[in-house]
């Protein structure tokens, strides 16, 4: 993802393994895999999903200026964050991505990645708007991510 080198405001980005990811951790509990990370002007936050619903993993001032470039690399109960001026973050847990088709207690089996852009991921609450995130590439890769 690149990042504005103005103007950064409320929720620049959200990406979440639910479509009802609103921001903050939360989803109206439409499912149990629901982790979402998102950046919000220049902080980071991961936020676990409901097996775990105290797991979270702030970065403040992640996304400050002159930082201009997000990278996140996504997997089954795997997130790594870096952004251009280095490594911040790599975990393995279960309290993740649910992206295996996973037995699930809420909604449906997860194997899908949501993700707002100057938003977040539902679009519901369309006051959660941010301005910052200028374009993202997605790309697919597949070996070893650590």
């Amino acid at each position: 993802m690149y990042l504005s080198n103005g103007e950064r405001s409320g929720f620049m980005f959200n990406i979440g393994d639910s479509q009802t990811n609103d921001g903050n951790k939360g989803d109206y509990r439409t499912q149990s895999y629901d982790a979402e990370v998102q950046g919000t002007s220049r902080d980071l936050a991961v936020y676990g999903n409901d097996h775990c619903p105290n797991a979270q993993d702030m970065h403040y001032n992640a996304l400050e200026y002159p930082v201009s470039l997000a990278n996140f690399w996504i997997r089954n109960k795997y997130l790594k964050i870096s952004n251009d001026y280095g490594f911040l973050l790599s975990n393995c847990s279960e309290y993740l991505f649910g992206l295996n088709g996973q037995y699930v207690a809420q909604g449906q089996e997860n194997e899908d990645i949501y993700i707002g852009a100057n938003r977040v991921i539902f679009t519901g609450f369309n006051y959660r708007t941010g301005v910052g995130l200028c374009s993202m590439k997605l790309r697919w890769v597949s070996g070893p991510f650590q």
